[in-house]
């Protein structure tokens, strides 16, 4: 099984809420006498019966990735998922994001689908990897409460043939939001690139567009911004009968 490292009180602490998910702590020993958070966390980690290391400040400096580290970090253990499974929902909201570039924009896009009920993520080629150190942090823990999957654009496509309803963002051609008013009971809603949008592969084969209407003094939105909107809208909108 694949293993990321987390690092901070907070994100090892939410990744303590899943039994079998940490497999391995490393804690500052010079600093966990007089932390209280750190002894609380420790507390849980003896419960799990997770093997625990204390180290000096200065080699576990070297270690972490932050400028000012927290005192602790942890071997995480990454799920896997089977996409089949998912698509077995009855009610199957999807959030997919194009090559989206930035870990952090991968964390908080994750939070969001998660934040909104979605089933999984998807992220096409060229994303950035939510479960580096700064796409973890952005996630703050969410990683293991929804599906991640990585595929390339074809394979994304070939969810139509499983009567999947794509949506994407973008402001060529497209309609505002507000006039969708019901969506199918399986649908994915694209973000693209913080640059470029979603590509047009993608574009061209969606069963429909939509932008958010904004202040003309402001030429977009952040994806993170733009998919929270989105996404409170579209899952409002769940349960209702297709689109005409």
């Amino acid at each position: 099984m694949q293993s990321c490292i987390a690092e901070g009180k907070k994100i090892v602490a939410d990744f303590l809420r899943h039994p079998q998910s940490v497999a391995y702590c490393v804690i500052d020993s010079g600093r966990y006498s007089s932390d209280d958070q750190l002894k609380d966390i420790l507390k849980r980690v003896y419960e799990q019966e997770i093997p625990v290391s204390f180290v000096e400040s200065k080699t576990l400096m070297r270690m972490s990735t932050l400028k000012t580290n927290q005192g602790i970090l942890a071997e995480i253990r990454i799920p896997r998922h089977d996409l089949a499974l998912v698509l077995k929902n009855e009610q199957l909201l999807l959030v997919v994001g194009d090559a989206i570039q930035d870990p952090s924009n991968v964390g908080v896009l994750v939070r969001n689908a998660l934040a909104f009920n979605s089933q999984a993520v998807i992220f096409t080629s060229g994303s950035a990897d939510v479960y580096a150190p700064k796409g973890l942090r952005a996630a703050s823990g969410s990683v293991l409460d929804i599906p991640i999957f990585y595929m390339t654009c074809d394979d994304l496509m070939e969810l139509k043939k499983k009567s999947v309803y794509f949506m994407a963002a973008s402001l060529d051609g497209a309609r505002a939001i507000k006039s969708i008013t019901s969506i199918p009971s399986h649908t994915a809603v694209v973000f693209g690139n913080e640059g470029s949008g979603v590509n047009q592969f993608l574009i061209r084969r969606s069963d429909t567009t939509f932008y958010i209407p904004i202040n003309e003094r402001i030429n977009s939105l952040n994806i993170t911004s733009a998919a929270a909107v989105a996404l409170y809208h579209i899952e409002s909108l769940r349960y209702t009968a297709p689109p005409q």
